[in-house]
């Protein structure tokens, strides 16, 4: 069996997801697994996104447990172990116990780490992570594809955009604003300002001919009120639901994203082999590191 503790919203979602999926695969021992979104609904309101997004997609079945995933699924190892950690921290003992973890399948992971698949032998493998590396779940990009294509099937107010979409030389712009905002997360997080959309729309003038520019945001108004451009722009409503807006953003040719997760998953998903993906040169402020989803072929700026 794989569990996995779920976290945050449809993007960080889909990473953890994939991760688990491809250990799934990889281990090819016929492994069920389970999901704990505790930590979602945690964290805000299903009218805000934080629900269990996946089940608004063809993703593999799955069963949902609500319970501490290493004492209720774990093998006696892993629970004797996860105990002593408990206790350690409650006399504040400072010991390497994520090593041990990983040598006993229990993959748990800091907020920056982006490991690459590892594969316990132990029967019961239990994952704690945002798994923002790609190298992860490669092998079953055709899978991701598949699974990650909504249910529903598009909705008949966005066939008009469906087809400008279609015949145009479609770029899709991605402007997360809402909680990055937000003095909690500003320092870390507001990485893309107006400034750098401009620039990457001049970049993507210069590299694809007429191109016409879809924007998304959680933001929409003031992205109406901000980017008044010289070529053809259309603006997604922003009332659509998450899985219909995943999908017109990923029908699109080429990208400017943002350092959202949602963003970068719009242009993974894109069938368009020869899309340009323009993206902030960093996905944080205050680190120097390089982040694992900041593809080679990206253009960073």
């Amino acid at each position: 069996m794989i569990c996995s503790y779920i976290s945050g919203r449809l993007g960080n979602q889909f990473f953890e997801y994939a991760y688990s999926r491809a250990l799934q695969i990889a281990r090819k021992k016929n492994d069920k697994l389970c999901f704990n979104f505790e930590l979602v609904k945690s964290a805000g309101n299903p009218e805000n996104g934080f629900e269990d997004s996946l089940q608004y997609f063809n993703v593999t079945q799955y069963q949902v447990s609500n319970r501490n995933l290493v004492l209720v699924h774990g093998t006696l190892l892993q629970k004797i172990i996860f105990i002593l950690f408990k206790l350690s921290e409650k006399i504040h003992l400072r010991l390497s116990w994520f090593l041990l973890f990983h040598k006993i399948g229990l993959l748990f992971y800091s907020y920056e780490e982006e490991p690459e698949l590892y594969l316990p032998r132990t029967t019961t493998v239990i994952t704690y992570g945002k798994f923002g590396n790609p190298k992860a779940f490669e092998f079953i990009r055709d899978k991701i594809l598949d699974e990650f294509t909504p249910v529903a099937p598009p909705l008949n107010s966005n066939i008009s955009l469906y087809e400008t979409i279609r015949v145009s030389n479609s770029v899709c712009i991605s402007i997360r604003r809402g909680d990055f905002l937000n003095d909690e997360f500003k320092d870390d997080f507001f990485v893309c300002d107006k400034d750098y959309f401009l620039r990457a729309i001049t970049i993507i003038k210069g590299k694809v001919l007429n191109p016409t520019f879809i924007f998304f945001s959680d933001d929409i108004n003031w992205v109406r009120e901000n980017f008044r451009l010289d070529v053809p722009c259309l603006y997604e409503s922003g009332t659509d639901p998450v899985w219909e807006k995943l999908r017109l953003m990923y029908s699109c040719k080429h990208f400017i994203i943002s350092n959202s997760t949602f963003s970068w998953w719009a242009q993974y998903l894109s069938r368009h082999e020869e899309k340009i993906v323009v993206a902030p040169q960093r996905w944080m402020n205050n680190t120097n590191k390089r982040f694992k989803l900041l593809s080679k072929n990206f253009i960073l700026i």
